[in-house]
């Protein structure tokens, strides 16, 4: 918050001005879980979450996340799409618009090696950059990764599909972090 010259706290928010920021904890970020996903296009499985608290409905929501990990399918056969769900309201999702039987998305994944190198080197994923929402709520607004894939697949979070020890099997980071920004 600004306090101005005479001490008092300033009670409106500038525009563009960071209000609050969360983000995953360290245990959270470096779990590793393996988690099982049906194939189809209704199956999207929440890998990660995070809930923010606004404080105005008018604030637009700064959502920036990483996922590092591995699937036992085809990397590319993988989509994401960020589900934000309101407490006590209703769910919505951001992704692609939903027109002529296509896949609605937020983005797939691309393949970063070779086949040849699955169970030991994870697939690496900027899953959102950044990406402004505006959840238009004062209610706590819980923001999820949702992974679907072709086939029914094995998503390994932080670490590869082998998961053994030795420098050929990495273990990484995942996160989400959210800001609150004044508009």
């Amino acid at each position: 918050p600004d306090i101005g010259s005479d001490g008092t706290l300033a009670t409106t928010a500038t525009a563009g001005k960071i209000l609050q920021v969360v983000t995953t904890s360290d245990s959270e970020r470096i779990e590793r879980t393996s988690t099982s996903i049906s194939g189809g296009t209704a199956n999207m499985v929440d890998i990660m979450s995070l809930a923010i608290t606004p404080s105005s409905s008018s604030s637009k929501i700064l959502i920036s996340a990483y996922l590092f990990g591995e699937i036992t399918g085809n990397p590319y056969g993988v989509n994401f799409r960020i589900k934000a769900a309101i407490s006590g309201g209703s769910t919505s999702f951001i992704q692609g618009a939903d027109i002529g039987g296509r896949l609605p998305v937020f983005g797939t994944f691309d393949e970063y090696q070779t086949d040849s190198n699955v169970d030991s080197t994870p697939h690496q994923y900027v899953v959102v950059p950044s990406y402004l929402h505006s959840p238009s709520t004062s209610s706590t607004v819980t923001y999820s990764i949702t992974l679907r894939t072709s086939s029914t697949e094995t998503f390994y979070k932080n670490r590869s599909i082998g998961g053994g020890s030795g420098t050929s099997y990495e273990d990484g980071v995942s996160y989400i972090t959210l800001m609150e920004v004044a508009a």
